[in-house]
């Protein structure tokens, strides 16, 4: 029941790991292992909640790809409630407008899920976001993945809030600079 905190790990004791619980667990990674940055992809691939750089300065690159890999968290969980995205059946949505269509639309709406959450993990979009920005993009990125009655309604609106919101910002802030 209680936290777990693996230390020097290799691809291996990583997947071993997820294998033994769903629950969530940290990483120590060595900053001067020869493989980081594909231990890094191996931890967002698993959805390793926390991730820590021991050993020396983290090298270039190094924790951009912490939270990028944290983005790619969300695939997994729109695969699980979403049956067109893992080509099965496809449910409801491919019985109404089709497979093909469905699987489209899918993967359409992870790939704006996974650019919200990536854009909210990083802070980044055309310039440094706002706490209340990346938190906006969280909530738009989530309610793309969670599969609830309108949801994805959601989730566009959000989206679009979102974009309006930054793209006001950044044009207020340019027509102050000039």
């Amino acid at each position: 029941d209680g936290d777990v905190l693996v230390f020097l790990p290799g691809k291996a004791e990583i997947e071993r790991c997820r294998s033994m619980t769903s629950k969530p667990f940290g990483v120590n990674l060595i900053t001067m292992h020869p493989q980081l940055f594909d231990l890094i992809e191996i931890c967002g691939r698993h959805g390793v909640g926390h991730v820590v750089l021991a050993g020396g300065i983290p090298p270039k690159g190094s924790i951009e790809a912490i939270k990028v890999a944290a983005a790619g968290f969300v695939i997994p969980y729109m695969a699980i409630y979403t049956p067109a995205l893992m080509l099965q059946d496809g449910g409801a949505l491919a019985s109404s407008i089709g497979y093909l269509p469905a699987v489209a639309y899918i993967i359409f709406k992870a790939v704006i899920a996974i650019g919200l959450w990536g854009t909210a993990v990083i802070g980044y979009a055309g310039g440094d976001l706002r706490v209340h920005e990346r938190l906006l993009a969280a909530l738009a990125a989530f309610t793309l993945v969670a599969a609830l009655p309108a949801t994805d309604e959601a989730g566009f609106v959000l989206a679009l809030v979102f974009a309006a919101v930054v793209w006001f910002r950044q044009r207020k802030q340019l027509r102050q600079a000039a």
